[in-house]
């Protein structure tokens, strides 16, 4: 049986590194060959933090052991959202990862075994998985934590010539938000938030944990406007039109989006345990 399953383990293995088990290798997991940019992936991710880089390598192979251990496969729509994901991480992140000796083919295994956690996570605990989550646990969970909101915005300073931001005069700010109070006005009484103002009209979901690229309190500001109206609001040198939406509105898809950013949030400390639990099996040496 230890044959039968290290066998398992060296194909498992060769065919997710993209690469000849019979290289020189930094690290072995369990005495086979990991590929030197799987390694390299990781160092670069860790700042060469020996321990974390093979922890990392560790649940790397776990995940894509038990994945195929549990004759586990991704959809048709999974793989191809995984090749415009890696697409985009190259495009942006590709003469780094050149620069590091990683290759594309590498960047894919290593968004492939991401997305094996996704499915291993969806297998215990989505719907008809091991321990399941109900389906409207998941969702009272989305809509307590996630907010779904249209806003315009600007910046309540200028620019000078040097690229130094200066603070408007109170006239100035008064203007724009006085802009907005205006739209905001338009926007409770029937007009779509893109007619009430001439400013560009983003879409964003907001997390309760995290405010994002927003200044620092913005969620706490949302949270009080009822879905569907329409709020000014003022943060730092920040001027926001902001219009709430309902988190379920199908034009966005979020909660499809972000399902199993949920389940992590619920059942990801219990998922982790059991993961290294498995991890045991699996030595980095």
């Amino acid at each position: 049986m230890r044959k039968v399953i290290s066998m398992f383990l060296v194909a498992v293995i060769c065919m997710l590194s993209f690469a000849s088990c019979s290289g020189p290798a930094k690290v072995r997991v369990n005495g086979v060959k990991i590929n030197n940019e799987v390694y390299a992936y990781f160092e670069d991710l860790h700042d060469g933090n020996g321990p974390e880089v093979e922890k990392a390598i560790s649940r790397y192979v776990t995940i894509n052991s038990e994945f195929y251990n549990r004759n586990l496969s991704l959809t048709s729509a999974q793989k191809s959202a995984l090749s415009l994901r890696v697409d985009d991480l190259w495009h942006l992140y590709g003469l780094h990862y050149q620069k590091e000796g990683i290759t594309k083919q590498t960047i894919y295994k290593i968004e492939t075994s991401r997305l094996y956690e996704d499915v291993l996570l969806d297998y215990y605990y989505g719907q008809g998985g091991v321990e399941p989550v109900s389906e409207d646990a998941i969702k009272k969970y989305f809509k307590s934590n996630y907010i779904a909101i249209s806003y315009a915005t600007e910046y309540l300073f200028n620019i000078d010539e040097t690229g130094v931001p200066v603070s408007m005069t109170d006239n100035e700010k008064a203007t724009i938000i006085n802009g907005f109070a205006k739209a905001e006005t338009l926007v409770n009484t029937g007009t779509p938030i893109e007619g009430a103002t001439d400013k560009e009209v983003h879409s964003a979901l907001i997390n309760s944990s995290y405010d994002g690229s927003f200044p620092s309190g913005f969620y706490k500001e949302v949270a009080n406007i009822k879905v569907g109206s329409a709020s000014t609001v003022v943060l730092n040198n920040y001027a926001f039109l902001v219009q709430r939406i309902d988190v379920f509105d199908k034009t966005y898809n979020y909660y499809d989006s972000y399902r199993t950013q949920c389940l992590r949030e619920l059942k990801g400390d219990a998922f982790d345990k059991m993961v290294d639990q498995w991890s045991q099996s699996y030595k980095v040496a």
